[in-house]
């Protein structure tokens, strides 16, 4: 034969929310415990209703139990840990929000950071090319020295203009060279004019300008 002794059965979830409804209440803002010996008193009375013959045995029985200052007192600080429980899981949850919402925007801020970080490296790429550019064509003037229609007193760099001068140095002489062959043309063409006239043709016209 069994000699352990049973305890008290567990409350069950109105009877404790019944409990914790009746127990606290709010002064000036705040929560304050009731009498414990009105607290007992009203679960005695309410029990009624959920025990046998009770109008609300049948859609919400409780178990039979002597409520004691022991007793609530047990269960009041079950019911203040599951509250504390309950609050602590909401607080963590809430921050496990704010901790999404971070995350969210510090992936936004990372993108935007990858974004500019292409476009200063394509920015850079095409600078060096530019560069590349203006060291391969060294004639090519920067946006800075760009000579507008009224900038008249704009001078190139002395070692520009030397370089500008050597380039050109080719064309100027291949320029001279046919000045003096046209001028070599057009003495001739005049020499084979005096064979075919002959000089007394040019003699007459002379004379005729002189009289007018």
């Amino acid at each position: 034969m069994s000699t352990e002794v049973e305890g008290p059965p567990l409350w069950c979830h109105s009877e404790s929310a019944y409990l914790a409804s009746i127990t606290m209440h709010t002064a000036d803002g705040k929560e304050v415990t009731i009498n414990p010996r009105s607290v007992m008193h009203q679960m005695t009375i309410e029990q009624v209703k959920h025990h046998l013959g009770g109008v609300t045995f049948a859609q919400d029985p409780w178990p039979i139990r002597e409520y004691t200052s022991q007793s609530i007192e047990q269960q009041w600080r079950r019911i203040q840990v599951a509250r504390e429980a309950a609050e602590t899981a909401r607080k963590e949850a809430e921050v496990a929000r704010e901790a999404a919402a971070i995350a969210r925007r510090v992936a936004e801020l990372a993108y935007k950071a990858a974004k500019i970080a292409r476009e200063a490296a394509d920015r850079l790429a095409v600078e060096e090319a530019t560069q590349k550019l203006q060291n391969k064509n060294r004639f090519i003037l920067p946006s800075m020295f760009s000579i507008a229609p009224d900038d008249t007193d704009i001078e190139m760099p002395a070692e520009w203009q030397r370089e500008v001068e050597e380039m050109m140095a080719p064309l100027k002489q291949k320029l001279a060279e046919e000045d003096r062959a046209k001028a070599t043309q057009y003495q001739s063409a005049v020499a084979a004019a005096d064979q075919v006239l002959g000089a007394d043709f040019w003699t007459q016209c002379q004379e005729d300008v002189d009289m007018e």
